[in-house]
């Protein structure tokens, strides 16, 4: 999950493509949750890790106050940076919503930050500490190929 750390609104003009222009980014305690999500979903700085994610949360001091779903993301145009696409803020009775909504979480420095969450991300071997220990010890213990995958297959 992606958390998005708001600033106060501000002006500010975007262009999405194909999409009516956004005149302020920010939080904005009269937005509604629609308005909230079609202000923010862009112009970020995202990393890789963004293709493996499905939700981002948009937090302001301190609190979350948007959780949304987002189907992928898109170059803003003359830019590097991006914004979510296909996307859609979640409602009461979605688990990522009922998860999230109005709790605290830990600002950092970068407004953006990726946060492995079980309960809505599922588990994934390829992120599991004790999974990679495992892979790791039988490696060491069977280092050519052959007999790595064969132990491996016996387990």
């Amino acid at each position: 999950m992606i958390f998005i750390t708001l600033s106060a609104q501000r002006a500010a003009l975007l262009n999405y493509p194909n999409e009516p222009s956004v005149k302020w980014v920010g939080y904005s305690f009269n937005a509604t949750d629609s308005e909230l999500w079609d202000h923010n979903k862009g112009v970020w700085r995202l990393g890789a890790r963004v293709n493996s994610e499905e939700y981002v949360a948009l937090c302001f001091e301190g609190e979350v106050k948007l959780v949304a779903h987002f189907s992928g993301v898109a170059l803003y145009p003359n830019s590097s940076r991006y914004f979510f696409v296909g996307g859609r803020p979640l409602t009461k009775g979605e688990a990522p919503y009922d998860k999230w909504i109005g709790q605290r979480v830990k600002g950092t420095r970068n407004p953006i930050r990726y946060e492995y969450d079980p309960d809505i991300d599922g588990w994934k071997w390829k992120t599991d500490k004790g999974v990679a220990k495992v892979l790791d010890d039988l490696q060491a213990k069977y280092p050519r190929r052959d007999e790595f995958l064969y132990h491996l297959k016996n387990i």
